[in-house]
């Protein structure tokens, strides 16, 4: 009976002490010499790195920097990175967790604490959304959506099975399951300063030929618009027990204390064209609201038809409410929002929306506002200039 007691004891000891281990994924051609210094760095919060090669591009000293990371070096062939075999990738990684970072990319400072570790020990999440900023001139990131937090499906329990891989450009992973948002652990992309304008504009073409609509052409010509910046935050007092961002379900009483107010958006707008408007929330509950795990809390839009009421878009993009919102306080937000393709007379209404489960306008909650918006043709006259604002509190 002793000995059966040792082995039950020895057993919960080794799942408590047995350290999750984590996967490394670059696919690249290329690395710079400030991207090793980036790796290199990386390498020390990884347990491997498994470097994906295209061998049909790649630099003729790629793989003596590789090795200089220690990295396993797996060859490939393909017409395009986004058409890759993501699932035979997966497939060669050993890591219970994998944490995928593109050769452009640098992982903030907070990954460097090895506490953060301790959220790959929990059960309660499949995958985490990392948040990104990219980073422009004068060590200086776009603090604005979509820019920033842009959420990234980064880190990902090594789980195939569960996994829908994306099979078209800009198309995200998907994986079942829950998911977790992550607070402090960010990545930084580099491609908006170190690629000269003329090289940006010609990627955004490309994409925007790959995929009509689709291509997400702005990211990479953000010098259209006016855009607010801040300095990369130093590192943070990292705290494995709020690092995750946690949002529970709304009650019904708790939807009707949440009220926001938008500033007139331009009552002309360009087909497809982005602006923001300033919006105030105001948290009249006793708890934190946020994009949060596991029912983020977003701000949102429709596009209705102004003569029949129909909705033309619903399902808006959101502006991510980050950082939180405490309880009885009120904040401003940047919301980033996108025209409709074809021109018209429109009612943009704006308004809140708890993921996974309802609109809070169904409930009733002063949580919407309209305004008429008419949008035209592109190049025509009477667009307004689009008020880029100063970065309000809440972003």
């Amino acid at each position: 009976m002793r000995h059966g007691i040792e082995c039950w004891t020895f057993a919960i000891a080794r799942r408590r002490f047995t350290r999750m281990q984590l996967s490394g994924v670059l696919i690249t051609h290329q690395l710079s010499d400030e991207a090793l210094g980036w790796f290199s760095t990386a390498r020390g919060v990884v347990d491997e790195l498994v470097a994906f090669v295209d061998e049909d591009r790649a630099a003729p000293d790629l793989d003596d920097r590789l090795r200089e990371l220690d990295a396993r070096i797996i060859n490939t062939r393909s017409p395009a990175f986004y058409k890759a075999d993501f699932a035979a990738m997966v497939a060669e990684c050993r890591g219970d967790w994998l944490l995928k970072i593109d050769y452009d990319e640098e992982l903030s400072r907070e990954w460097h604490d090895p506490r953060w570790r301790e959220i790959l020990e929990q059960d309660e999440f499949t995958y985490f959304w990392v948040p990104r900023r990219w980073v422009v001139g004068a060590g200086n990131y776009i603090a604005s959506e979509p820019w920033w937090p842009d959420w990234q499906l980064r880190l990902f329990r090594n789980r195939p099975s569960d996994i829908i891989f994306p099979k078209q450009l800009h198309e995200t992973m998907q994986m079942t399951g829950p998911a977790g948002y992550l607070r402090t652990l960010a990545i930084h992309h580099h491609d908006l300063r170190v690629a000269s304008r003329p090289a940006r504009e010609a990627k955004a073409a490309t994409y925007e030929k790959q995929r009509p609509g689709g291509g997400l052409g702005f990211f990479y010509v953000y010098e259209d618009h006016e855009l607010p910046e801040l300095p990369l935050p130093d590192a943070s007092a990292f705290a494995p027990g709020r690092e995750v961002l946690r949002m529970q379900m709304l009650s019904d009483e708790e939807i009707t204390q949440l009220s926001i107010n938008a500033d007139a958006p331009p009552t002309h707008v360009p087909a497809r064209g982005m602006f923001w408007t300033n919006v105030t929330l105001t948290n009249g509950t006793d708890r934190v609201i946020c994009t949060g795990a596991p029912f983020p809390v977003n701000f949102a839009y429709h596009w209705l038809d102004t003569t029949t009421g129909n909705a033309i878009v619903f399902d808006g993009e959101r502006t991510a409410i980050l950082p939180e919102l405490p309880p009885q306080q009120t904040a401003n937000f940047r919301m980033f929002v996108t025209a409709p393709a074809q021109p018209g007379e429109y009612l943009l209404r704006i308004t809140l929306v708890q993921e996974q489960v309802r609109w809070l306008e169904q409930q009733g909650a002063e949580s919407t506002h309209d305004f008429q918006v008419s949008v035209i043709a592109p190049g025509s006259t009477g667009c307004q200039p689009v008020p880029s604002g100063s970065l309000p509190s809440g972003s």
